[in-house]
């Protein structure tokens, strides 16, 4: 009996890369993730806000269809990048919308799992809004990009690919690249940027960074609805509610809890926790407003191309057009330092 030897099947973002490599280069500078652009029916409204080629069409398809078939949000090299934030919710269920009788359901069970699901949607969105405040905090801003720059100078052999956690044994994982006995300067500089990253998440109270762009923001620890990422050894701080997280009067978390996450939020500058759904939609016009218009150069857009963004954003996020505008003007400032909180003038 003779043996075949098999080799393995390319990857459907190997096969990607290969076909539209000149594409992507054109696309993000090296070191940089390729998001796919809004898809379903914001795909083509992304679509028309540029003159684009048959191969543009091709692509932008193509990749949208390997990241929702993945899950994903975009790619960086090969890693298909994750974000729980970013990720298309769950249709809500109702019993006239499916028949699930044949399942053995009837419709209280169909009525308990809506609810169910109906729950994760604000605190889903109260994530969002931790993610939007790190977006426009200029401290924060300032730190993730010192960061960036030290992952940067990193060897391309040694240099961790995105997404970014923290190792499960970060003593272990430090040790083992001091005593690499290959590229030991290179590796040395590994374990100091590991040992800055962990003291980086512990500060920001973060669980990892999916991107440069987007941090994975830590939620409530007794929220187990909600997704987190290496939950073991990812939390050296005692607050249950991260600084950054909106904490409501109807969380019924008690008065002394209420006044200690409100001591530690204004450490970083937070004063205007009612504000909280600003920052929630703030985080989607930042993604999608950074991924549209960094996609092609300003020869490829097409006439009015700001007013038929902000449209767009408008349609995804369910608001007007005037608000839309304001909450870029309002989270420009705070990133430039301008303005230091929602419902202040510019400083």
């Amino acid at each position: 009996m003779s043996l075949e030897s098999t080799t393995a099947q390319p990857s459907a973002i190997e096969l990607f890369r290969e076909r539209h490599s000149d594409w992507i280069q054109a696309r993000v500078d090296a070191g940089d993730v390729l998001y796919r652009i809004p898809s379903g029916r914001f795909f083509a409204q992304s679509l028309a806000l540029f003159v684009l080629s048959d191969a543009d069409k091709e692509a932008e398809a193509e990749l949208v269809n390997v990241c929702n078939g993945h899950g994903v949000i975009g790619v960086y090299e090969n890693q298909l990048i994750s974000h729980p934030l970013f990720a298309d919710p769950l249709p809500m269920i109702s019993a006239d919308a499916f028949d699930m009788s044949g399942l053995g359901w009837n419709e209280r069970d169909v009525f308990k799992l809506s609810s169910a699901l109906m729950s994760t949607k604000v605190p889903h969105h109260r994530m969002r809004a931790s993610l939007g405040r790190l977006m426009v905090h200029a401290r924060f801003r300032l730190a993730a990009d010192q960061l960036r720059r030290q992952w940067w100078e990193l060897s391309n052999r040694l240099r961790p690919p995105l997404p970014l956690h923290r190792p499960a044994q970060l003593p272990v994982a430090i040790r083992r690249a001091v005593e690499t006995p290959t590229y030991r300067k290179a590796s040395v500089e590994v374990a100091e940027f590991w040992q800055a990253f962990d003291a980086f998440l512990d500060k920001w109270e973060l669980t990892g960074m999916a991107t440069w762009e987007l941090p994975m923001p830590c939620g409530p620890l007794d929220n187990l609805a909600l997704p987190v990422s290496t939950v073991a050894g990812a939390y050296n701080f005692v607050s249950r509610y991260p600084w950054h997280y909106p904490l409501l009067d109807s969380d019924d978390a008690g008065e002394t809890m209420m006044d200690s996450h409100r001591q530690r939020a204004k450490l970083y500058g937070v004063k205007d926790g009612m504000h909280w759904e600003s920052y929630a939609h703030m985080a989607s016009i930042l993604h999608w407003e950074s991924v549209l218009g960094k996609r092609y150069p300003k020869s490829q857009r097409v006439h009015k191309f700001v007013g038929s963004l902000i449209q767009l954003l408008a349609d995804m996020i369910g608001l007007s057009t005037e608000r839309v505008e304001k909450l870029r003007k309002d989270a420009r400032a705070l990133q430039s330092g301008r303005k230091k909180q929602l419902g202040s003038r510019s400083q």
